[in-house]
């Protein structure tokens, strides 16, 4: 294997990692990162701008992420956006 692909499984490994801590725990703190949770969202009606018809939309659980202050003093020292 060469060092992307060991990179590569490592990082799906780590991320799979905190996905399962996630689903058991309902958080992940990652110090330095940020904060990843589950929260529940109600239900609640909306609306299709183009038609207006009314959708009844189910409560159901999202993950959340919260930056840490030090990845956004990172983020905020960038001029622009990197490109993909």
């Amino acid at each position: 294997m060469t060092t992307p692909e060991l990179t590569s499984d490592a990082v799906k490994q780590a991320f799979a990692a905190v996905a399962d801590v996630l689903m058991k725990k309902g958080r992940v703190e990652i110090d330095g990162f940020g904060v990843f949770e589950l929260r529940k969202r109600k239900p609640r009606i909306a609306r299709n701008p183009r038609t207006g018809v009314r959708l009844d939309l189910p409560a159901k659980v999202v993950v959340k992420f919260k930056p840490a202050n030090a990845l956004k003093r990172q983020a905020e020292q960038l001029p622009d956006v990197p490109k993909v």
